[in-house]
């Protein structure tokens, strides 16, 4: 699933390291995507217990769930900070 999020203001630059509160509006089916403003669909993932950068999974994020995110221009990833309903 893509999730298609706008902001007010708008802004069309992902800066690395900028963290935004999201309101997700329908539970992860696993593999999502996050396009914010139409700055094109990133993969959002999570850390593992290693610190490696896997895809969320199905059970990651509920429907309206706020959660943290934070953009990680090194590897073009939304990484899910909070809001985990699982273990990573």
């Amino acid at each position: 699933m893509t999730y298609a999020l706008n902001t007010t203001p708008a802004f069309t630059t992902l800066a690395d390291g900028m963290v935004l509160v999201v309101r997700f509006p329908a539970a992860s089916q696993g593999g999502d995507t996050l396009n914010l403003n139409n700055t094109g669909d990133f993969p959002l993932v999570k850390e593992d217990s290693t610190g490696i950068d896997v895809p969320i999974t199905s059970s990651d994020i509920i429907a309206n769930q706020l959660s943290l995110v934070c953009w990680n221009a090194q590897n073009s990833t939304w990484i899910l900070l909070t809001g985990l309903t699982s273990n990573p």
